[in-house]
């Protein structure tokens, strides 16, 4: 079972992001109009999971099997859906060197792709907020870092009061 862990900032972050969409960039290049550091490891000062998020915006007429074949030969088998499947993937890989990745692909000016940003953003914006928000997640490893379903569960609940607000 994993582990969750929280890490000080770390600009390493910001450069893995940009060495990894120019890695992947040639495989999705026909299906993506964006693409966007988003997550925690997106905030300057905010202490994150090691998982650099990267959101990929696709155009309207994007053929999600086939970008979900093209990614997984960039090194990303992982393809998990939701009941939203038909409109947005998340795929998961771990590089070499233990840096997690994962890429949401939406389709651009979604609510999906634009409540990720918004919220990034309202971080980078709003110190109170991004404290409020590391010490969510600081609280909820501490009382069971094994609790992935609950981390992500009350995380989920924290960003859609905060962009309810905004």
């Amino acid at each position: 079972m994993t582990e969750l862990e929280l890490r000080v900032f770390d600009v390493a972050w910001v450069e893995a992001y940009d060495s990894e969409i120019l890695r992947i960039g040639p495989y999705v290049a026909p299906w993506v109009v964006g693409q966007v550091h988003v997550g925690s490891t997106a905030v300057p000062g905010l202490a994150a999971r090691p998982v650099i998020d990267i959101l990929l915006e696709t155009d309207g007429a994007v053929d999600l099997g086939r970008m979900s074949a093209a990614l997984a030969q960039a090194g990303y088998p992982t393809h998990l859906s939701d009941s939203l499947a038909r409109h947005r993937r998340l795929y998961r890989r771990i590089d070499p060197e233990g840096v997690g990745f994962h890429v949401h692909a939406a389709p651009l000016g979604s609510a999906y792709a634009q409540d990720m940003i918004r919220f990034r953003d309202a971080l980078r914006a709003d110190r109170a907020l991004a404290e409020a928000y590391q010490a969510l997640k600081r609280s909820l490893i501490a009382r069971d870092s094994r609790d992935l379903a609950g981390y992500f569960d009350a995380k989920t609940a924290f960003i859609a009061d905060a962009l309810a607000r905004s």
